[in-house]
């Protein structure tokens, strides 16, 4: 055999097995957080909106005009259901009569297929501005528009709901506290690095009906709560792990959640429970901008979706309450057992790789095959002139 070729063939070799063995050892190029931002498609709320064959035409297109603006960049669809239409569409398991105070009848349907029903009072004014101010109250208020200004830059948020008594919601806070101390010691060792760490976001009792969408959507239907409640919010306003109630709100229990924020996309965890649970918010240019600078690359970029939804492994569905649509299961505090990111000092002569995209090394990869492959085909032709 020539020495050229062997050559070739040599170096082919050495290609593909180099960049199978970073690919391998570099492993997910997305943290969890990262992941958080992109926009799968798959979850969607379902603002639907209920008409009769009566119902005047112009409140219904009304209302489609009312949702392509108000509900622009907020996770939030709506529809049009003609209750005297088709009997088997499954948007009419979400319609009850009882509940019908006027027509056009609105309800809001989460990704978990819970329901609930937003008034359009008029009270002196015209449909059409009570319609706004509604559609604005399920994407938007005081608090969510924090959120998204934290979470933009943030490497997420702890949300304290406060209870009745004053020395739970104290020792709540100082859990919190602690947690997201020892998540900004470790940052620095997590597989990706994120400049700002998490913040703690209050919500007091005298501000649970400014936020009553937000709260439902966190499955919490009481006007006061007894206990305080704790949840871990990241991404693109996503909720992981469990609601926290009471006791279980402690230092341990908050890091170990926050720590998997932090963690390798595919770290062995459910990816229903690291993708979490996306609540309605209004994630407007500004945040997609701001999410984008801090990343390093763009969420919204479809390279970057179609990666992320492979590693999910999530299925896309046009409604959330179709067969089709994925798994739902609650994340419980057991989840969660044990840190993911431990206190520790990165040995120096470890050196630390930046990460590669996956892409970038599956080219390296091809080429190497290819080269490989030229390199078997001038050997056999080389045969075959000797012979």
């Amino acid at each position: 055999m020539p020495r050229r070729i062997r050559l070739l063939l040599l170096l082919a070799t050495l290609g593909v097995m180099s960049s199978l063995h970073t690919q391998t050892s570099l492993g997910c190029q997305y943290n969890v957080r990262e992941t958080g931002f992109v926009d799968l498609g798959t979850e969607r709320y379902f603002l639907l909106c209920y008409v009769r064959r009566d119902t005047p035409r112009d409140l219904a297109a009304a209302f489609e005009l009312a949702s392509e603006n108000g509900l622009r960049d907020s996770g939030v669809a709506s529809q049009v259901i003609d209750i005297d239409g088709p009997k088997d569409h499954p948007a009419l398991k979400y319609f009850d009569r009882a509940q019908v105070a006027a027509w056009p009848h609105v309800v809001l349907v989460s990704p978990g297929e819970q329901s609930r029903v937003i008034p359009v009072k008029a009270r002196g004014k015209s449909f059409r501005p009570a319609l706004a101010t509604a559609l604005r109250e399920v994407v938007d208020s005081p608090l969510r528009q924090m959120i998204v200004r934290h979470l933009a830059r943030a490497y997420g948020i702890v949300l304290l709901l406060e209870g009745i008594d004053i020395e739970a919601n104290t020792k709540a806070a100082k859990a919190a506290a602690s947690a997201i101390a020892t998540i900004e010691r470790q940052m620095k060792f997590m597989p990706k690095p994120i400049r700002h760490g998490p913040v703690l976001v209050t919500l007091r009792q005298d501000s649970f009906s400014r936020e009553a969408i937000l709260l439902w959507s966190l499955g919490i239907s009481e006007k006061t709560l007894g206990e305080p409640r704790m949840a871990v919010l990241y991404g693109r306003a996503r909720w992981i792990g469990p609601l926290l109630k009471g006791d279980q709100i402690t230092d341990k229990t908050v890091h170990n959640i926050l720590s998997v924020v932090g963690a390798d996309c595919e770290c062995g965890i459910d990816p229903r429970l690291i993708r979490g649970t996306a609540l309605p918010v209004k994630w407007d240019r500004d945040a997609q901008t701001t999410a984008a600078a801090e990343l390093g690359f763009d969420p919204e970029n479809p390279a970057v979706i179609t990666e992320v939804s492979q590693i999910m492994k999530m299925r896309a569905s046009l409604y959330p309450w179709s067969d089709s649509a994925p798994g739902k299961r609650k994340a419980t505090v057991d989840d969660f057992p044990i840190p993911f990111v431990e206190d520790r000092v990165r040995p120096k002569s470890v050196a630390v790789a930046s990460p590669v995209p996956v892409s970038v090394l599956y080219a390296v990869a091809a080429a190497g095959g290819v080269v490989l492959i030229a390199g078997i085909v001038m050997l056999v032709r080389h045969g075959r002139k000797r012979s």
